[in-house]
């Protein structure tokens, strides 16, 4: 025969009256605890979930807005590298061009011992060409009509010897950083050449 617990000896002279009111009771019991203790605990966690997501998801869209401002930045500062690179090319190109220019003017400067050098140098180096000097001469002029270069000299040389040798001596000359020019080249039946170098600068 089979033992009865406790809850067959508690129902077992209950009718069913009472045992409908005690399981109406026991629902009762049951949902009160959920409805005042356990979903308060529940609605709360939840409350937290949703307070930590919406904490998070504004955290998140203020990172994308300051990813968004350095983004900008970065392109403008970017930009700004670049206007400053070409600035540089374009200050070091200037740079060059003053060189250049003063380079220039110091070459173009008027000195007397500077200029007679350019007379020797001229008659050596037609020697040097194989050419033979037959007869030189060099006048100085001044321009008073130009306020810069205001200072000529003209230097003719007559010479004699081969065709190369000429165009060598003639191209050493058409090189050179100084204003010098062959201003006038002639050549007559004997094969002599009649070369005139003009030589400008100016004096301050």
């Amino acid at each position: 025969m089979k033992q009865k617990n406790f809850l067959d000896k508690f129902f077992e002279n209950k009718t069913k009256k009472d045992i409908l009111y005690i399981h109406i009771m026991t629902i009762f019991l049951i949902g009160f605890i959920i409805y005042y203790f356990i979903y308060p605990v529940s609605s709360s966690y939840q409350i937290r979930q949703k307070n930590n997501y919406s904490h998070n998801m504004e955290k998140l869209n203020k990172l994308k807005i300051q990813k968004n401002t350095f983004t900008v930045q970065i392109i403008n500062l970017t930009k700004t590298i670049k206007k400053l690179s070409l600035k540089k090319i374009s200050l070091h190109k200037q740079k060059l061009f003053f060189d250049d220019l003063v380079s220039l003017l110091d070459f173009a400067e008027f000195n007397k011992y500077k200029w007679a050098n350019y007379v020797k140098n001229i008659v050596h180096d037609a020697k040097n060409e194989g050419l033979k000097l037959i007869d030189f001469k060099n006048e100085l002029f001044n321009d008073n009509n130009n306020t810069f270069i205001n200072k000529k000299m003209d230097i003719t040389v007559n010479i004699k010897g081969e065709y190369k040798n000429l165009i060598y001596y003639i191209y050493k000359y058409e090189n050179t950083k100084e204003l010098l020019r062959v201003n006038e080249l002639n050549i007559n039946e004997k094969g002599d050449y009649m070369i005139k170098f003009s030589l400008y600068g100016y004096k301050k």
